[in-house]
């Protein structure tokens, strides 16, 4: 990559920050694990804005992004927030946040060919999800045509520049997505205890540890958990034990 581009460039980055598409005044994303969805204004959230997946809020703090591209990746991380999976996000503001800025403005300035040029040397300094942010971000930039990117060179961005060493079973060969020995001990306690007092449990409470006990018996994974919706759940009555207490 031409080491001197970045110097010539940086008005033109500047002036080309300037005329991306405003973002709207408001932003919505779907929370699925509460499932609701949650709106953002971006006119209130310059410094930073709360995430919320899985049960848990992650903040994006834009302002401690480096200024020099604190708006460009601003802009990236809200708006594909209407397009990408909030969770997906949240892996690609970790990645992008330790990205250093000047590679950032360096390959948004670059033109194509030179952004592929330089990748492997990219690739061999970065590890894997900062590589995939940067990938993300370049795709952003093709649809917003920042610069020397458009959406002519999307399919470029997606098949040209390779995430080398991607293991979609990463956190599956880690067990990393699995329960711990301790979370697993604290979860059969709380089976037990629930079987013990369950003549003092409400019809909610019993559909609940029924529904705890059949994830737990066929060895369902907490992000797999956490994917499933209320509405795609129903518990059933039995008319098993009236017969029994009432036989005709």
């Amino acid at each position: 990559m031409n080491k001197n581009l970045l110097p010539g460039e940086g008005h033109s980055f500047d002036a080309a920050v300037a005329e991306l598409p405003p973002l709207p005044a408001i932003i919505e994303y779907e929370d699925e694990y509460d499932e609701v969805v949650r709106s953002i204004r971006t006119r209130e959230c310059w410094n930073e804005v709360a995430i919320h997946v899985s049960g848990e809020s992650t903040i994006f703090r834009f302002n401690q992004i480096d200024s020099s591209v604190r708006e460009l990746v601003r802009h990236y991380l809200l708006s594909n927030l209407q397009v990408v999976a909030p969770g997906t996000m949240i892996n690609y503001y970790r990645g992008i946040f330790a990205v250093q800025a000047s590679d950032i403005k360096l390959v948004s300035c670059a033109s194509p060919l030179e952004v592929k040029e330089a990748w492997p040397t990219l690739s061999a300094k970065y590890p894997i999800q900062m590589m995939a942010a940067l990938k993300s971000l370049l795709g952003f930039l093709c649809k917003c045509r920042f610069m020397s990117w458009s959406s002519l060179y999307a399919d470029f961005v997606s098949y040209s520049l390779s995430l080398q060493g991607k293991d979609p079973y990463a956190s599956v060969r880690s067990g990393s997505c699995f329960l711990t020995i301790e979370q697993e001990a604290k979860l059969v306690r709380w089976i037990d205890s629930a079987a013990q007092g369950s003549s003092a449990l409400d019809r909610r409470e019993v559909e609940i540890a029924c529904l705890i006990v059949c994830s737990y018996q066929f060895g369902m994974r907490p992000k797999q958990l956490g994917m499933i919706r209320n509405r795609d759940c129903s518990v059933r009555q039995s008319t098993e034990g009236m017969r029994l207490a009432n036989p005709s």
